[in-house]
C-alpha cells in the first residue's frame, strides 16, 4: 500500500496545485477583463511601494486596456488607488493624495482661521 502511496505522491500533489492555480488564473483573468480598473486599482494599491511592479502595471493598464490616470487630489483624501468614471473619460484611475484626509483637512482649515 505505501509503494502505490509513494507513487501517487510522485504526481499527484503537483496535480492538485496546478488545478488549483489554474482556477485561480482564470478568476484573475475574469476579474481583469470584467472589471479592469478595478483590478487595477487592488494591484497598484499592494505593490504600491515597489515603483518597479507599478510601472508594469501602469503601462499595462494604459496600452492594452485605455486606462486613464489622474494625477493625486488632495480633495479625496485617501491613500489608494481608486476608479471612477467622468465625462470625458468613463474608466479613470486616481491616486488620491495620502496622508490628508478631508475631515483633517478641513478642520486644520477651520482651526486656522480662527487662530
Amino acid at each position: 500500500v505505501f509503494d502505490l502511496m509513494e507513487k501517487f505522491a510522485g504526481y499527484g500533489f503537483n496535480k492538485s496545485h496546478a488545478a488549483a492555480y489554474s482556477l485561480l488564473a482564470y478568476h484573475t483573468g475574469w476579474c481583469k477583463v470584467h472589471y479592469t480598473a478595478e483590478f487595477y486599482c487592488a494591484n497598484m494599491t499592494v505593490e504600491m511601494d515597489d515603483t518597479d511592479k507599478l510601472k508594469a502595471l501602469f503601462e499595462d493598464a494604459q496600452k492594452n486596456f485605455n486606462l486613464t490616470f489622474e494625477p493625486p487630489d488632495v480633495n479625496r483624501g485617501v491613500y489608494r488607488f481608486e476608479s471612477f468614471s467622468s465625462a470625458w473619460s468613463p474608466r479613470s484611475i486616481s491616486l488620491s493624495s495620502a496622508r490628508i484626509s478631508r475631515s483633517a483637512s478641513t478642520s486644520r482649515a477651520f482651526s486656522f482661521r480662527i487662530r
